[in-house]
């Protein structure tokens, strides 16, 4: 009898053999690919020039390594950074705060906007629920908007500029991110207070070496290749229909889980309808190009916008003095208006130079950014019963240069024909000009 053993030992030992110079050949092809970014002496971060002692730089360097240890991962975040990025950068400059804080949202949540820590940190910034409500954020029963990527960016950029205040250094601002704002003065220098350059060295707080790292880690694998699809915030008013996730999806061509997925700040799977939101919705750009423009955007390629066709509430959209404005409905008012913009109520009272209060008035032009102070319009002749205030809106110009252009008085009444001065203001020895 033949016995079988021997062979099958050959033929195990062979398969080991080719399974050992295949992860070989495996591990080298990954390693020629996964060369990690040397962390420089010097780099230009948040507006300033920052230079690393050696101990910082090697500290900065082992969190790169980490992070490209796991190639998978790596890439995988990389995606969702191109994804979330031009968004929340977006929402970053509205808010004047440097871009690069934006890969502190990978370094707290890893862009995961339903992220839970162990502290009770929530969303993509990890904010407590303290910190989001100082800022403004709704949290309750039916929403979380620290799970909301505008409204969260937005928190958190408020948040910061807290701390940057208080120290006038974005660094430190990082590191009382982290710590609350007097639990950083350990770890900042009085000489750096205000100023543009600055030495890191290796006692500093690890919460900011490892900030830097991820910015190293990441910056030139991201912009590698272009976002398709990219994140894109889409209004969505009380009276429009549908409202579940299930029969929204096909507005934007995906799947109810997509949706969801990418909307973790709403706790229920219908949307409210007492007012309007913004949804969280990954578009092409061919489709980004097929919406009608609500919101304004620092940058064009993501849009804060509705679709132009669909079971939508007529809203009247008008481009003033190169800035979008929404004309107001009968049943608007500064939260519902402020939300659809996806601001704070005051900053939209403040934006449309309005006291807090002040009711809304229907078929009136409102903005989401701050007016303009000029128009290329010179004059204005005024119609009936109407105030500066009105012609502010109507031309998009901030309420009190009217008033110094005009030489007026806050509230001063205007008589029929008068010539109000748009572009330029009217010279002490020019008398008011009044027309038929």
């Amino acid at each position: 009898m033949i016995s079988l053993a021997p062979l099958f030992v050959q033929w195990w030992r062979a398969c080991l053999s080719v399974c050992t110079l295949w992860i070989a050949f495996v591990n080298t092809a990954v390693a020629q690919q996964s060369v990690a970014p040397a962390v420089p002496a010097q780099i230009h971060l948040m507006d300033l020039d920052i230079e690393f002692d050696q101990d910082a730089r090697q500290q900065i360097q082992k969190e790169v390594d980490k992070l490209w240890a796991n190639q998978y991962y790596l890439e995988r975040l990389a995606e969702k950074a191109r994804m979330h990025f031009p968004l929340i950068e977006d929402i970053l400059k509205e808010e004047q705060v440097p871009l690069d804080l934006k890969y502190l949202a990978v370094q707290e949540s890893s862009l995961r906007g339903n992220a839970v820590s162990s502290a009770q940190a929530v969303g993509y910034w990890q904010m407590k629920e303290a910190a989001a409500r100082e800022v403004g954020l709704r949290i309750d029963d039916s929403i979380d908007e620290r799970m909301h990527l505008v409204h969260a960016t937005r928190g958190a950029a408020r948040y910061l500029k807290k701390h940057y205040a208080l120290y006038r250094n974005w660094a430190y601002a990082v590191i009382a991110y982290y710590t609350g704002a007097f639990g950083a003065k350990p770890y900042t220098d009085a000489r750096y207070y205000g100023a543009n350059a600055m030495k890191i060295r290796g006692d500093t707080h690890w919460y900011l070496l490892r900030f830097i790292a991820h910015k190293i880690a990441l910056e030139e694998l991201v912009g590698a290749q272009a976002a398709e699809p990219v994140l894109t915030a889409v209004a969505w008013a009380p009276d429009q229909v549908p409202r579940r996730w299930e029969a929204l999806a096909p507005y934007f061509q995906t799947d109810a889980e997509t949706l969801a997925h990418h909307n973790p700040w709403l706790k229920q799977s219908t949307l409210p309808g007492d007012d309007t939101y913004l949804l969280i919705v990954p578009l092409r750009n061919e489709q980004i190009a097929q919406l009608e423009v609500v919101y304004p955007r620092t940058s064009s390629s993501t849009p804060t916008a509705i679709p132009a066709t669909g079971g939508f509430a007529q809203r009247k959209i008008v481009t003033i003095n190169g800035m979008t404005a929404v004309i107001a409905q009968e049943n608007d008012t500064a939260e519902s208006l402020a939300r659809l913009g996806g601001i704070s109520v005051d900053d939209f009272y403040a934006y449309n130079d309005l006291p807090e209060g002040a009711a809304i008035q229907a078929n009136i032009p409102y903005f989401f950014t701050k007016k303009r102070k000029k128009t290329e319009q010179l004059y204005h002749i005024v119609q009936g019963n109407e105030s500066l205030w009105k012609i502010s809106q109507q031309y998009g110009v901030r309420y009190k240069k009217l008033l110094k252009r005009n030489r007026m008085k806050k509230d001063e009444p205007l008589q029929k024909g008068r010539v109000i001065w748009l572009r330029y203001k009217r010279p002490r020895h020019v008398p008011i000009e009044v027309r038929e």
